[in-house]
């Protein structure tokens, strides 16, 4: 008969699994740590990101605001200044985080017309099945409510900052206070959430610039800012001038070739202080372009548009008050510079064509860009169709004086 002891584990197998699980144990250890860890700075992260914020934005955006943003976290860190103008910056905690949560910037107006040297086009890299651009990288800004308080897109609300009577020497006329979240689009309360933050953030940035202000009033309901082009048949705000222009002509179909279908506009308003319109042909119209082209140009600008390092567009943009005086025009090869209010020209190097006149009592400017190639296909058009624009924002906001470039584009 086999004795008990035989039954018994052997002393050496037992301290085998005794080093094993005190390895175990050891080996958990860091894991049960981190777990326990986290959940504590969990606990602890959204009062400690909220006083981070507030230090670092000096009351121009809380911490409790910072964290009801859209899309944002309850682990935050923040830094003064970063970019032109920058107030603030707010970055989610987590490393993988490129864009900020919240920037907020305070600038001075200034607008560029006319096609860059070197630069992108105004499309994004999402085209259509036609391998044609079916969006903008960036949305137009859309006025807020009659445009006297400033502007949106779909990611960013800019506040227009009247400085009176009282300001400093070094106050700009007018300050832009804009709050930007990310790139990606929000939806309406995200964006009514950002337009209080930009409101709210008004009367610090305006007493960092020695800006005496009063904040205005603030529509609410914000509808982000669309990025799609769409058929011109449906424009009823700042582009359907051409849609009328085509409609009047007596020549419609002639009219029509080449010219834009498609576009990307916004609404118009009594008192927007800028009014943009952009515009792009589509497949076939960009086909009856390229016929018009000689055969070398014409292999050669097919090619580029296929391989979408070239994009064809038609742009419209008209400033007024304030911001009439800070256009600044694009030439070659000496950059940028004044477009003065009261003027008029044609610089066909940078496809510019510009017009002045008085708007309210105030200067206003009306400018037109076309890129380079289409241009060309455009060039005999083009003073016809600078004319139906004018004239069509001009009645529309009822000014006068109206100053229109010479036939020879010399500049006046």
């Amino acid at each position: 008969m086999r004795r008990d002891e035989d039954w018994r584990t052997p002393r050496w197998l037992v301290q085998v699994w005794t080093v094993a699980a005190v390895v175990g144990i050891v080996a958990g250890a860091p894991v049960i740590v981190r777990t326990v860890g986290q959940a504590y700075d969990d606990h602890r992260a959204p009062g400690e990101s909220a006083r981070v914020v507030d230090e670092a934005c000096a009351g121009l955006v809380t911490g409790e605001e910072a964290l009801r943003l859209e899309n944002g976290t309850d682990r935050l860190s923040a830094e003064r200044g970063l970019s032109p103008g920058g107030l603030c910056t707010i970055h989610g905690a987590d490393e993988d985080r490129h864009e900020p949560l919240l920037e907020l910037r305070a600038t001075a107006v200034t607008h560029t017309v006319g096609t860059p040297a070197f630069g992108g086009g105004p499309f994004g890299s999402d085209p259509a099945p036609d391998g044609l651009p079916a969006r903008v990288a960036t949305p137009e800004p859309q006025p807020l409510g009659d445009g006297s308080p400033g502007s949106h897109t779909d990611h960013e609300v800019t506040v227009r900052a009247v400085c009176g009577p009282g300001s400093g020497k070094s106050a700009p006329g007018v300050l832009l206070v804009t709050a930007r979240s990310g790139e990606a689009p929000l939806s309406r309360a995200g964006l009514d959430r950002l337009a209080r933050v930009a409101r709210a953030a008004v009367p610090g940035a305006a007493a960092m610039r020695k800006c005496r202000t009063e904040v205005p009033a603030f529509p609410t309901g914000l509808t982000p800012a669309g990025r799609a082009l769409r058929p011109l048949a449906g424009a009823d705000g700042s582009c359907a001038w051409l849609k009328e222009h085509v409609e009047r002509s007596a020549r419609r179909e002639a009219a029509a070739d080449a010219l834009p279908d498609r576009m990307v506009e916004v609404p118009v308003a009594p008192r927007s202080a800028a009014e943009p319109c952009l515009l792009a042909p589509g497949a076939e119209r960009t086909g009856e372009g390229l016929a018009g082209l000689p055969e070398d140009e014409r292999r050669k600008e097919g090619s580029r548009l296929r391989d979408g390092r070239s994009h064809w567009y038609l742009r419209t943009d008209s400033y007024f008050g304030p911001d009439a005086e800070r256009v600044r025009r694009a030439t070659w090869p000496d950059g940028d510079r004044p477009l003065d209010p009261g003027t008029s020209g044609h610089d066909p190097d940078t496809g510019l064509l510009w017009a002045s006149s008085t708007c309210d009592g105030a200067p206003a400017v009306h400018a037109m860009t076309v890129d380079r190639p289409y241009g060309r296909v455009l060039a005999d058009r083009l003073p016809a169709l600078f004319r139906a624009y004018v004239e069509d924002v001009t009645e529309r906001r009822g000014c006068t004086g109206v100053r229109l470039p010479e036939p020879g584009g010399a500049e006046e």
